[in-house]
C-alpha cells in the first residue's frame, strides 16, 4: 500500500509557516514585527492559504508590500532612501 504525499509546508523568508489541521489552511506569520504606518497601509502579520502557491503569492505580496510601505513612510518624513542607481 502506498503512503500519500508528505505534503510539506514551504519556507518562505521572513515568515514562520505551519498548517492548522483545524482549519486545513497553511498559515504565515512575520519573523518582524510591522510598524502602526505598515499595519495602517494594509500589511498584514498573519496569511492564511489554502494551498502552498497561494501561501506564497500571498507571503511574497506582503513582503513587497511592507518595503514600499516604509519607503513611503520615510518619504513622507522627508528622509527618502535614494534609488539604488543614485549616489549617496
Amino acid at each position: 500500500m502506498a503512503l500519500p504525499p508528505l505534503r510539506v509546508v514551504p519556507a518562505i523568508p521572513g515568515w514562520i509557516t505551519r498548517r492548522d489541521h483545524v482549519a486545513g489552511e497553511l498559515v504565515a506569520t512575520r519573523i518582524t514585527n510591522l510598524t502602526p504606518y505598515q499595519v495602517e497601509h494594509g500589511c498584514k502579520s498573519e496569511i492564511r492559504a489554502v494551498d502552498q502557491q497561494e501561501l506564497v503569492w500571498l507571503c511574497t505580496g506582503q513582503s513587497v508590500l511592507a518595503e514600499l510601505v516604509v519607503t513611503a513612510s520615510l518619504e513622507r518624513q522627508g528622509r527618502a532612501v535614494p534609488a539604488e542607481d543614485e549616489a549617496p
